[in-house]
């Protein structure tokens, strides 16, 4: 329990750019033993207002915030450029790696 008040953090960080394009995002808890050590994950969804599917994907609690917080961030774009649905995931997989490069540098903490 103790990663879901950033996840909401995260999630209510998302509301901007969602109401810039048309888009709600949605988390939830899943339990996914053959996907995820521990079996516990975060199922994150991506509608339109009309609550049409876009994008689907899980990972682990523990990445739920960072993994939303870098969704946001392929997303926050002008209102009608927004990249392609079915690049999505892969990108924001990218943004979360390279975060965690970046933080892993010695002078990160400077």
């Amino acid at each position: 329990m103790k990663f879901w008040p950033e996840i909401r953090g995260a999630q209510e960080a998302f509301d901007a750019v969602g109401v810039r394009h048309g888009l709600r995002l949605r988390a939830g808890g899943v339990y996914s033993p053959e996907y995820f050590e521990g079996g516990a994950a975060v199922q994150v969804e991506v509608v339109t207002d009309d609550l049409d599917l876009v994008m689907l994907h899980a990972v682990p609690v523990a990445q739920g915030a960072a993994w939303i917080a870098a969704l946001t961030d392929v997303l926050d774009v002008p209102e009608g450029l927004l990249p392609p649905p079915s690049t999505w995931v892969a990108t924001t997989a990218l943004v979360v790696a390279h975060d965690l490069e970046l933080r892993a540098l010695p002078t990160a903490g400077v």
